[in-house]
């Protein structure tokens, strides 16, 4: 628990940090549902996240990518909905941010923008643990 509440930190402050990037026009050129399965002890899950890479181009020269966000959604959802590909749907031309000091690294959601879904998801573990904290002591007393 302790893990799954700090690992998310660190991406997120690199997250941060892209606040500042510049906007490029895009094309999505796929944007599906993937899978990943995480086992733990016995047993295994599989649970799905929205998987979009785009083109752009930065003075003349082409780039792709797939990052959503610095961190990779494959290692949890991170509160990442998988109708974000609704949002960016195959064909479509949106709005990237790429790094003017690397232009070959963009992401589609900028800043706190890509720490929203974090925090919301984290915001609800903790409510979730106060309310059975909660729930227990009164059951108990």
């Amino acid at each position: 628990m302790v893990l799954m509440v700090l690992f998310p930190w660190s991406d997120c402050y690199h997250q941060l940090g892209t606040s500042d990037w510049e906007e490029v026009e895009t094309t999505i050129d796929v944007s599906e549902i993937r899978e990943y399965e995480s086992c733990g002890g016995e047993s295994c899950t599989t649970s799905k996240y929205p998987y979009i890479r785009y083109s752009y181009a930065v003075d003349g020269v082409s780039y792709s990518d797939d990052d959503i966000v610095l961190f990779p959604l494959d290692r949890g959802d991170f509160g990442f909905s998988i109708s974000l590909i609704h949002e960016y749907p195959y064909g479509s031309q949106t709005t990237a941010y790429y790094n003017t000091e690397d232009p070959s690294q963009a992401v589609l959601m900028k800043g706190f923008s890509g720490v929203l879904p974090v925090i919301n998801m984290l915001l609800g573990i903790l409510i979730f643990s106060f309310s059975a904290i909660v729930i227990f002591l009164i059951v108990w007393k």
